[in-house]
């Protein structure tokens, strides 16, 4: 007898993977490395299999054996060709759609303002800088343009990371400093929730923290679904970039049309000699918000046996594992990633630095006080505001694209705390390496202050009254 399913619902299978899908890691794909040489920087590129399991099923096409490949850039500055310890290597995660490139600027303007001589007002030497596209976008995109599915989730970039430092791990000597744009502030905030002690402290962009339901940002939402994407010349799309793009600084803008643009023909895209984005629309919409296409239930209670929380049926549950009740709101599209980092904000361990617009959708003063109130302020965290760990400026003239528009002046304030955080660092090593509990000898042997302490403590547990059931 056939057992019934809960499962009832229409088949949506994936699609069989085309022979030229590479799904099976190689020496080769470990690290691909070319060379080349800017102004001020060296810049290698690595690229190298993502973590393995995504958040979602549909975030890959065939199945979840799929391998994803990152690009990361790695920049090394001319002027520091032999780093000393405690020079500083930084993290940087990008903005959605928009490609690693596009902070090079900021980089260039970042190292005008480093400076070799500890006793300067701002003293701190750049080891190198890592930037890496997120799988299914920029040229991690373009990797995985046969692999990637309809389903990437702000949770599996962190991982990426983690993994990427991981394989790289003697690139990256302390002290890490991240800095990240909108969805990579967040990232990198969620990075901070894995390994609290990673990082030693964060400059963030305008990051998405509290944003519960795509409502908060519907604008951007509606316009990456609906944005024109492929033009019939490169002139007519960098012309569009122009207008679109005009109080943007004109580095950022000549790297765009280099890396935000790419030729045809691509995946969705089959006909030759046209142009279109390097980071598809769908990717971009797909990002901003998550579908959800069932039925809700009437009473929001759940309903037909799926316990709670809205969800009309255990199909759904498994569908939606972490929808939460903005979507009674918002439905048919929710967004979970944001609204778990804003609740565990109080635990953030770096300290940190919110360089925000003065205009946008997430200039609300209300909620950035909010914002800064709660980060670091409980269990595990910095110490908060309170304490003097978590910081905020404002750049004037400039919204959510801040880096781009004015890279000069974010490139300034981030100098200046990290010139600050810095030495905060080299104290706080040095103090972590002079001050420990007499808990060993020689961290081989149990000390006889640990085995003084440990007795006692059983002695007085024996005095403790048992609590009543």
């Amino acid at each position: 007898m056939t057992q019934p399913t809960i499962y009832q619902e229409t088949a949506n299978p994936r699609p069989k993977p085309p022979e030229c899908a590479n799904r099976r890691l190689t020496s080769a794909l470990t690290d691909m490395m070319s060379v080349k040489m800017t102004k001020n920087f060296q810049v290698k590129t690595h690229r190298f299999p993502g973590q393995h399991i995504r958040q979602y099923p549909g975030a890959t096409r065939h199945s979840e054996e799929d391998i994803v490949k990152l690009e990361a850039k790695q920049y090394i500055p001319l002027s520091n060709p032999h780093p000393k310890p405690g020079d500083i290597t930084i993290l940087a995660t990008h903005a959605v759609s928009f490609p690693k490139e596009l902070y090079e600027p900021l980089w260039d303007d970042l190292l005008s303002h480093t400076n070799h001589d500890e006793t300067a007002a701002i003293a701190f030497r750049i080891r190198s800088i890592w930037v890496i596209d997120a799988s299914n976008q920029g040229a991690s995109g373009v990797l995985n343009e046969q692999v990637q599915g309809d389903d990437p989730s702000f949770f599996d970039l962190p991982r990426d990371l983690l993994h990427m430092i991981n394989v790289h791990r003697s690139e990256f000597p302390q002290p890490i400093f991240g800095i990240g744009h909108s969805m990579g502030g967040t990232a990198l905030i969620q990075l901070s929730y894995l390994h609290p002690r990673l990082l030693a402290g964060l400059v963030l962009f305008d990051p998405v923290l509290g944003m519960s339901t795509p409502r908060s940002f519907a604008s951007l939402f509606y316009m990456s679904s609906t944005r024109p994407d492929l033009w019939q010349s490169r002139e007519d799309a960098e012309a569009m970039s122009a207008w679109l793009f005009k109080t943007w600084d004109p580095r950022v803008l000549k790297l765009w049309n280099e890396h935000g643009l790419r030729g045809t023909p691509t995946l969705a895209y089959p006909e030759p000699n046209k142009i279109t984005l390097t980071t598809p629309k769908a990717q971009e919409a797909w990002i901003y918000g998550r579908n959800w296409f069932d039925p809700l239930s009437v009473d929001g209670g759940g309903g037909g046996g799926g316990g709670g929380g809205g969800y009309a049926t255990v199909a759904a549950r498994t569908k939606y594992p972490d929808l939460h009740p903005g979507v009674l709101e918002t439905h048919p599209f929710y967004r979970p990633e944001d609204l778990y980092v804003w609740n565990a904000l109080p635990s953030l361990r770096p300290r940190s630095l919110y360089i925000c617009p003065d205009s946008g959708p997430l200039s609300n003063p209300k909620a950035h006080q909010e914002k800064l109130e709660r980060t670091g302020s409980g269990l595990g965290g910095n110490g908060g505001v309170k304490e003097g760990n978590v910081s905020a400026c404002t750049v004037q003239g400039t919204g959510h694209l801040l880096p781009f528009e004015k890279p000069v002046e974010c490139a300034r304030l981030a100098a200046e705390w990290l010139g600050s955080e810095v030495r905060t660092w080299r104290e706080r090593s040095r103090f972590e390496r002079e001050h420990r509990d007499e808990k060993s000898d020689a961290m081989v042997r149990l000390s006889e202050k640990w085995m003084k302490e440990a007795e006692a403590f059983f002695r007085r547990s024996k005095t403790v009254a048992k609590p009543k059931i």
